[in-house]
């Protein structure tokens, strides 16, 4: 009611106040002016009684109005903050049944309609992660936290990996009465520490080539420096190199080589000739 609607109503009572109590002062009423002035006052008494009661009732009202109003906008803006998250959010209840989720978990699980609201965790993975879910809920009971990773197949039937982390919601009474829990998708994530582990494997198979190295040291000829590999075969140091590691070589004649080589003082050799390995086969 707008403060215009309340002055209106006041001055309407206060016009009926006078125009009663001109009546009874006019009045041929069998009763002294005395009486009537009493009758008047008794009037204007009930007047501001019933008035003080609208009064309080009026700011009651409004007061319980402006609280709902203050409370439907911090609902809204929570519920935008919520929806505007790339975090997946849900609430489930004790038997894993989804009662909320906001716009990510739904596109998470597959669902582009609210539809995971009132499904089962069941319908989305297997019998044996189900299963480990529950003995997690048996843990979530007594009050813990936990973190988890669950494997699930979405309603648009794509294979996902989601990190889960829940919180378990207990009543007044301590009792288990479901999860609130924040999930999010890591399957590009999974598919990288995948790729990261079977490159780290093959470097080290790469490297460490089998039982001939051992602790960092090659098997190598003291005389022409040929190194051994692991079926104890001789190789030339080049030829092994180039096998098993990306360095590849360009040949040169050194001071000391060139002498012994084409005598000393000679200049024959005055350009560099430089060929990988792969070449000179």
């Amino acid at each position: 009611m707008s403060k215009y609607s309340v002055k209106y109503k006041i001055i309407v009572t206060v016009l009926i106040f006078i125009v009663v109590s001109a009546l009874i002062i006019s009045s041929n009423f069998v009763l002294d002016l005395k009486s009537k002035y009493l009758m008047i006052l008794h009037l204007f008494l009930l007047a501001l009684f019933f008035n003080i009661i609208f009064f309080f009732r009026l700011r009651s009202k409004s007061a319980y109005e402006k609280n709902k109003e203050a409370l439907e906008d911090s609902e809204n803006k929570y519920r935008t903050l919520i929806e505007s998250l790339i975090e997946g959010i849900g609430i489930v209840d004790e038997n894993e049944n989804f009662t909320f989720v906001n716009k990510a978990g739904n596109e998470i699980f597959g669902c582009y309609n609210n539809e995971l609201v009132g499904k089962n965790l069941k319908e989305f993975t297997t019998d044996k992660n189900f299963n480990s879910v529950l003995k997690k809920t048996s843990n979530k009971k007594s009050g813990n936290t936990d973190v988890y990773e669950l494997e699930i197949l979405g309603l648009d039937k794509i294979q996902r990996t989601i990190l889960v982390k829940t919180n378990p919601v207990l009543d007044e009474n301590g009792l288990y009465r479901g999860a609130f829990g924040f999930f999010s998708d890591i399957t590009e994530q999974k598919k990288y520490e995948v790729q990261r582990e079977k490159i780290v494997k093959e470097l080290e198979t790469k490297l460490s080539d089998g039982k001939h190295i051992a602790n960092g040291f090659l098997p190598i000829c003291a005389s022409c420096h040929s190194i051994r590999d692991k079926e104890d075969v001789w190789h030339p140091i080049a030829d092994y190199l180039s096998k098993h590691t990306d360095i590849k070589f360009s040949h040169s004649v050194c001071p000391d080589c060139k002498d012994d080589i084409y005598g000393a003082g000679n200049n024959g050799l005055s350009q560099r000739r430089e060929y990988n390995v792969s070449d000179s086969k």
